[in-house]
């Protein structure tokens, strides 16, 4: 049986470590081959650039073009083509904790006006077309306040931000905004499964427990056949 990638896409803070983690240790559990890919891969050469990117060693993100931003993402990636084809021709389940879905995403959300946003989507889904493709992706739709409130802490200032907190893209809450609301155009034209991380409950954000949205993502993947 040929092998699978689901891919765990979303809002900075909505959980997309913790589910894809989730997921992998019940795949694990239930007699899959399954491994974890998790991008940017900040310890590589290439991963390393994306780092320096996201930590404002390039300039500030008006200042770079989105093809350049999305170049590096990209690469860090298509390094490992053959050995992610590799891995699914040998029955290999893959979780990914984001993909080209969030190149995609992030980069078409710098653009403002919707003529831009299609014109630049069309370039950069074709640069991302020859990497394999997922076989679902779940969108984890965290709202942006409630993500905001949860971006702060020690336990965040991660080495590729230098010890910053928040990196580019997480100071910027307007530019999540944007990035957000692509990801829920991506959700509805390709169908993927899009699980709400947080409801507004008496003018604050409530959000949904891990557990919860671990047995969301399971019944919605086991519903569309990928998992048993």
């Amino acid at each position: 049986m040929r092998g699978k990638i689901i891919v765990f896409e979303g809002t900075d803070s909505s959980g997309k470590a913790t589910q894809s983690r989730l997921l992998l240790e019940h795949l694990q559990k239930n007699g899959f081959s399954a491994e974890p890919l998790d991008f940017p891969r900040y310890e590589s050469f290439f991963g390393s650039l994306v780092g320096k990117y996201l930590a404002g060693e390039f300039g500030t993100v008006e200042s770079l073009p989105p093809e350049f931003c999305a170049l590096l993402f990209s690469i860090d990636r298509y390094q490992l083509k053959y050995e992610i084809e590799s891995k699914l021709e040998n029955g290999i389940f893959l979780v990914a904790n984001r993909y080209v879905q969030s190149n995609i995403a992030h980069q078409t959300a710098k653009f403002s006006s919707a003529e831009q946003q299609k014109e630049f989507l069309s370039w950069i889904e074709s640069l991302e077309s020859r990497m394999p493709k997922a076989d679902t992706v779940v969108f984890l739709n965290m709202p942006t306040e409630a993500a905001q409130s949860l971006m702060n802490g020690s336990d965040r200032k991660k080495s590729y931000r230098k010890g910053k907190e928040k990196d580019l893209h997480e100071a910027d809450p307007a530019y999540l905004e944007r990035t957000r609301k692509v990801y829920s155009l991506l959700a509805k034209k390709h169908n993927w499964i899009e699980i709400t991380c947080a409801e507004k409950k008496q003018g604050s954000w409530a959000v949904k427990p891990i557990g919860a949205v671990n047995k969301e993502v399971l019944e919605k993947l086991r519903a569309r056949q990928i998992i048993k």
